[in-house]
C-alpha cells in the first residue's frame, strides 16, 4: 500500500473515531484525580473560620430582642358617685316585708351613706394608688384630683350632701370629666367606676354617656358601673305632717349602666340593697387588686459564648479533616 493511501485511510480512522480533548488543567492534576493542594486547603479555611469566630467573641458583642412580661399593676381610679336627690333613698331587702309606716329608725341607711361607708372601705383596703374622686348631679364637679395619700378624699367624701347639688342625673358630662382626670396620669392603668341610681339626664347631646364609653375605650380607660337601687326603695318627703318616707318613683336604668361597661371593657355590678352595694364595693375591690399589664422590654443577649462554641467546633473540624485528609491520601 502507497504512502499516501495509507495517510488516507488514517485520517478517515480519525475522522470516524470519538473526539477526546485535554484540557491543560486536566493533565497537570491528573485527570480526575485530586489535587492535594486544594485538599489541604480544607483544614485551613476551617482554621481560618475558628480564628475569626473566636476574635468576634473577645469583643463580646450583644444583640437585642423583645421580652413581654406581665406583672401586677397599680391602677389610677376616677370614682364617680352619683348625688341626686334619690341618694338619699333606702333600698328595702326584697326578700322581707316593707313596713306599713317607715321610719328613719326602721329604715336601712341611704344610699348616699352606704356609698360612703363601701367607698372607704375600697380606699382603706388598698394598696398604694392615685384614686380621684368626681360627684355629679346635673353637673359634674371634680372633688378630688388624682391622689396617692387618700386623706383629703375621705374628708372631702365624708362632707358630700346632696343638698349641695343641683337635682338631676348626668353622667355623660361625669364621664367625661373623670376621662380628662385621667388623662395626666402616668403609669398604669386607668380605670373609673361609676356609682348612679337613676336615668340620665344631661342636657348636653353631644356627651351621652355611650360614646363617653367609647371615647374612654379609645384612651385605654375601662369603666366599671354600678347600678344602685332595688325594687322597693323609700324616699324622704316633706309633707303637711312632716317628713314621710316614699316610694321613689324613678327606677334605675340597668341597661344604660351595662352598656357603659361593656364598650368600656368594663363589668356591671347590681347593688338592689346597701348589702349588694358593699359586696359590689368588695368585689370591685378585688378586681382592681388582679388588674395586671404586659410590658415589651428590649433584652440585651450576649453572642460571645455562642462565637466561643462555633470556634471550637471549627476547630475540631479542621483536625478531623486533616486527619481523615492523611488517612485517604
Amino acid at each position: 500500500m502507497s504512502f499516501k493511501l495509507r495517510s488516507m485511510l488514517n485520517a478517515i480512522r480519525r475522522m470516524l473515531s470519538p473526539t477526546r480533548i485535554i484540557h491543560p488543567c486536566v493533565r497537570l492534576t491528573g485527570g480526575d484525580k485530586a489535587s492535594p493542594f486544594h485538599r489541604a486547603r480544607i483544614p485551613l479555611w476551617l482554621l481560618a473560620t475558628a480564628a475569626i469566630l473566636a476574635l468576634a467573641a473577645i469583643t463580646n458583642p450583644t444583640c437585642t430582642r423583645e421580652v413581654k412580661q406581665t406583672i401586677p399593676a397599680t391602677p389610677n381610679i376616677a370614682l364617680v358617685l352619683d348625688m341626686s336627690g334619690s341618694m338619699e333613698a333606702a333600698d328595702w331587702p326584697d326578700d322581707q316585708p316593707p313596713p306599713k309606716d317607715p321610719t328613719p329608725e326602721s329604715l336601712p341607711p341611704t344610699r348616699l351613706a352606704t356609698a360612703k361607708n363601701a367607698l372607704r372601705d375600697f380606699l382603706n383596703n388598698r394598696p398604694p394608688s392615685q384614686v380621684a374622686l368626681i360627684a355629679f348631679a346635673r353637673r359634674p364637679y371634680l372633688i378630688c384630683p388624682l391622689m396617692a395619700e387618700h386623706t383629703i378624699l375621705d374628708e372631702r367624701l365624708d362632707q358630700l350632701e346632696t343638698i349641695d347639688f343641683e337635682d338631676g342625673t348626668s353622667i355623660g358630662p361625669a364621664l367625661m370629666l373623670a376621662i380628662r382626670s385621667l388623662k395626666s396620669a402616668s403609669g398604669g392603668p386607668k380605670v373609673i367606676i361609676l356609682f348612679s341610681d337613676g336615668v340620665d339626664h344631661a342636657q348636653d347631646h353631644d356627651t351621652p354617656p355611650a360614646t363617653c364609653a367609647k371615647m374612654a375605650k379609645q384612651e385605654g380607660i375601662a369603666i366599671h358601673t354600678v347600678g344602685i337601687g332595688g325594687t322597693l326603695a323609700f324616699h324622704p318627703v316633706a309633707t303637711d305632717k312632716g317628713v314621710q318616707f316614699r316610694p321613689v318613683g324613678e327606677k334605675l336604668d340597668e341597661e344604660q349602666l351595662r352598656t357603659i361597661a361593656r364598650l368600656a371593657d368594663g363589668n356591671y355590678h347590681q347593688a338592689a340593697d346597701a348589702n349588694a352595694l358593699v359586696a359590689a364595693t368588695k368585689d370591685l375591690a378585688r378586681q382592681m387588686d388582679h388588674i395586671a399589664e404586659t410590658t415589651t422590654e428590649l433584652q440585651a443577649v450576649a453572642l460571645a459564648p455562642m462565637l466561643l462554641l462555633a470556634s471550637i467546633i471549627a476547630a475540631v473540624a479542621a483536625i478531623a479533616a486533616k486527619i481523615l485528609l492523611r488517612a485517604y491520601a
